[in-house]
């Protein structure tokens, strides 16, 4: 009987066998032995009973030998009983105890086999736990449905709106609208899959039991290689069931679950034994919809846990390929957006419950692998922190904030927003441009000046604004603002300053702010609060010092301001400026009250500033007398190329000059003049910070400078700027603009212009080119323009006077195609490696 049921053991599958031999030899020859028969599996190979544990170990045959005397054998027998054939590799000089068969050396392996006894439990044992995956996955959705809000507000909510909105946008990740949410993220390409359902809010609830079904067949499947198979479903369910794993979903995280899967599905994959390198790797890929973080967790997990076993570099290598199979998801998002890709897709801030799934998790896992001495103080342990992980979960925050539902105005106006509603405007409405976190608390809640308001709120392209409170919508009443629907707090911008929209293109005064990076954002600050809007003049932040820029460069912008010391060769920046100058170039120089050498002008050096007099042939361009507190800096009188007419007017200390403005006419030239205002007193940042005075002087300056300007270039007047329209084009007599996707804009001009303004948020991967057509073919083709960043983070181009299309394109990483190579690469290594240790079994 017991033979005929071996033959069909042979004839059906695999015999798992455990080995038991004191000795390490002979133990490994009669492994090696077995294993030459490719249907052996070696479910365990010991020294004696003991090292099996307590876990149950299923198997068809034993196979002992050399063990000290019978009462070794009466154990084994004991504990297998029916279960499996028991074998003795023995001389036959000792009687064997009952329900063991001797077997002599030189016996061949058929005859050894022959002994197998089919375990009761193996022939159900796929289906079992296919049958239970199947519960686990049932569990998900429906505890899933119960846990996660309808609706809720979060990063990963927003992405997926925008996804299913915009289902062609290829790239990884787009802003729309100032200060939006930023999309890129490692779950992207999962929230894409989701939006493809066409499901709306409902594929996030979809999307997220699945994950949580994973989750639960992770431990699953780590209480079946733990040995715990009575004990896989209970403990399955008990990963899914209680609140601890529902606390990310809850808020609005639809893929970190993914992550802890990753990291359990390594822990079960490090117990696997020939397809060790396949299932690691698996587990870190799965962790990469989760981000780096958990990629690598998962790869240190699968590297470790198995490291002390025979197959230990299976692990480390499933690792490596695992990390670089995950290249093609975990890359782009740091590429676009760097460290910040690493935060979780929360719209609140990380709190303790946040905590509470890796705890459960752990706990569990301690459950399912604790053995030996220590097992029931794990086991106590592990109940304490998963009663307490899942007590806290019930306390996770949840965000739901409630916005109207607006009409659209189309692509080329903002609406204004409250940071705390803008995230949830991005979620029920991703083709609705909101200022995002652009518009302060303070700015919507209007306890900033007017000026400052309307100026701010232009710069941001707003065309209308939703205040938070019926309050807050009363001051902007109050400030021109035109009620549009009362029960929604909706008003429309004021016609003055006049709207510039998103995308348009003007006859444009610019100036090239030559600064460090903050105190390029202070300078952009100080004409907002100065009043200056776009249409009359935008800053260009430099992508360079002053010594490392040319004049060919410098001659693009109507005015040069030098805020601060943004040199590193004195002698080179002022060979560069010396040759602006020359060439009628217009610059304002401001030391940020900083002391010490500086090109052309003489040494700043410290000086009072709070006792000062003016002189010059027009006074009347310095701001009054009043002098300035605070830190200041002052230069000797000062005569450009030695002409006594240089200086216009001055503010002095003495005969320290702490303002200046110098005009020079040039040589050889009867209508050429260079013109430079310099100032020692820091009037960006003094203006910043609301200083009457020093605003005064500093719109003066600029005004003085840009009348010589438009002089000098003698432009036709600037046309006026078009009210957005519903629609996703916007018409003037100057240009037209059109919405083709959030990631690609073009405007075609009617009439010259010197550039284009864009107030999308700027990035390295936007690209700008001026679109030339063939007329006989009307084929385009299309040449590459610099873009340049403002001081506000928005885009500039300036245009030849033979331009007339402009395209504007976010285009993917040059790194992602190599990313995608590197994971198709690896991917491929993985299947061959992994198909070819299938056939070997």
């Amino acid at each position: 009987m017991q033979s005929s049921m071996a033959r069909s053991v042979m004839r059906l599958g695999p015999v798992h066998v455990v080995v038991v031999a004191p000795s390490p030899s002979l133990r490994t020859a009669i492994v090696e032995w077995l294993r030459s028969n490719k249907r052996v599996r070696i479910v365990r190979a010991v020294a004696t009973l003991a090292e099996l544990g307590a876990q149950h170990v299923d198997c068809d045959l034993v196979v002992a030998s050399a063990l000290d005397g019978p009462r070794e054998l009466r154990a084994i027998a004991k504990r297998f009983r029916s279960q499996a054939g028991l074998v003795a590799l023995t001389l036959g000089t000792t009687p064997l105890p009952a329900g063991w068969t001797g077997v002599r050396p030189g016996a061949s392996q058929r005859h050894v086999l022959d002994h197998a006894i089919p375990h009761p439990e193996r022939s159900v044992a796929g289906s079992w736990t296919a049958i239970s995956a199947v519960l686990v996955a049932l569990a998900a959705i429906v505890v899933g449905s119960v846990y996660i809000p309808a609706s809720g507000v979060s990063y990963d909510r927003a992405a997926l709106a925008y996804a299913e909105r915009f289902p062609d946008t290829g790239t990884w990740w787009h802003i729309w609208g100032a200060g939006a949410p930023l999309l890129a993220a490692p779950s992207w390409p999962l929230l894409k899959l989701a939006a493809a359902t066409g499901l709306g809010s409902r594929a996030f609830v979809l999307l997220e039991v699945a994950i949580a079904a994973l989750y639960g067949v992770s431990f699953l499947l780590l209480a079946v290689r733990a040995g715990a198979r009575r004990w896989a479903l209970p403990l399955a369910l008990a990963a899914v069931l209680p609140p601890a794993v529902w606390v990310w979903p809850r808020g609005g995280d639809v893929t970190s679950l993914a992550g802890l899967a990753a990291v359990v599905l390594a822990v079960a994959g490090s117990r696997v034994t020939r397809l060790r390198f396949l299932a690691v790797a698996t587990a870190v890929a799965v962790g990469s919809f989760s981000g780096i973080v958990w990629v690598l967790a998962a790869a240190m997990v699968g590297a470790v846990a198995g490291i002390r076993s025979r197959r230990g570099r299976a692990g480390v290598f499933g690792a490596a390929f695992g990390i670089l199979v995950s290249a093609a998801v975990t890359v782009p998002p740091f590429l676009s957006r760097g460290v910040d890709a690493l935060r979780p897709p929360l719209a609140r801030a990380p709190a303790l419950s946040d905590l509470v799934p890796i705890v459960a998790s752990a706990a569990l896992v301690g459950i399912i692998v604790a053995s030996g001495r220590m097992r029931r103080v794990v086991l106590a342990l592990a109940a304490v922190l998963a009663l307490g992980g899942n007590a806290l979960a019930l306390a996770v925050p949840t965000d739901a904030v409630s916005v109207p539902r607006l009409p659209s105005t189309g692509a080329f106006g903002r609406l204004a927003l409250h940071p705390a509603q803008a995230l949830a405007m991005a979620v029920q409405q991703p083709d609705l441009p909101t200022t995002g976190d652009d518009a302060s608390a303070a700015l919507m809640l209007g306890t900033l000046p007017k000026d400052v308001m309307n100026t701010q709120l232009e710069w941001l392209g707003v065309d209308r604004a939703l205040p938070p409170d019926r309050s807050a919508a009363l001051v902007f009443n109050e400030r021109d603002w035109s009620v549009l629907d009362r029960d929604k707090l909706l008003l429309a911008a004021p016609a003055v300053p006049p709207l510039r929209p998103l995308l348009s293109a003007a006859i444009s005064n610019t100036v090239l702010v030559v600064a460090d990076e903050p105190d390029a954002v202070t300078f952009g600050e100080a004409l907002i609060h100065a009043g200056v809007p776009s249409g009359n003049l935008v800053p260009i932040r430099a992508n360079k010092l002053l010594d490392d820029l040319d004049t060919a460069t410098l001659q693009q912008f109507t005015v040069v301001a030098i805020y601060g010391q943004p040199w590193r060769d004195r002698a080179k920046a002022q060979k560069v400026l010396d040759a602006f100058l020359q060439t009628s170039g217009f610059v304002f120089m401001d030391t940020a009250a900083r002391a010490g050498l500086q090109p052309v002008m003489p040494e700043a050096r410290t000086q009072r500033a709070d006792q000062v007099s003016v002189v010059g042939a027009e006074p009347t361009l310095i701001a009054g007398d009043a002098g300035y507190s605070g830190r200041a800096v002052a230069i000797d009188p000062f005569t450009y190329a030695n002409d006594a007419t240089w200086e216009r007017a001055a503010l002095v200390a003495g005969d320290k000059r702490l303002i200046q403005f110098g005009r020079v006419q040039l040589q050889g030239s009867s209508d050429s003049f260079a013109h430079l205002v310099w100032s020692g007193v820091d009037l960006p940042r003094r203006a910043a910070d609301d200083d009457t005075h020093a605003i005064t002087q500093l719109r003066g300056a600029f005004e003085w400078l840009l009348t010589a300007a438009a002089a000098a270039a003698n432009l036709p007047q600037q046309p006026s700027f078009a009210r957005p329209t519903s629609g996703n084009t916007l018409d003037s007599d100057a240009f037209t603009a059109s919405f083709l996707s959030p990631t690609h804009w073009r405007i075609t001009m009617k009439q010259q212009v010197t550039g284009v303004l864009f107030k999308e948020r700027y990035d390295d991967q936007w690209r700008a080119y001026q679109v030339d057509v063939m007329p006989l073919t009307q084929q385009e083709s299309r040449t590459s323009l610099p873009l340049w960043e403002t001081t506000h983070g928005y885009m500039y181009v300036n245009l030849s006077a033979n331009a007339r299309v402009v395209d504007f394109e976010l285009q993917s990483h040059p790194l992602e195609a190599a990313a995608r190579a590197v994971s198709a690469l690896a991917l491929f290594v993985v299947l061959g490696v992994s198909f070819f240790q299938w056939r070997r079994r």
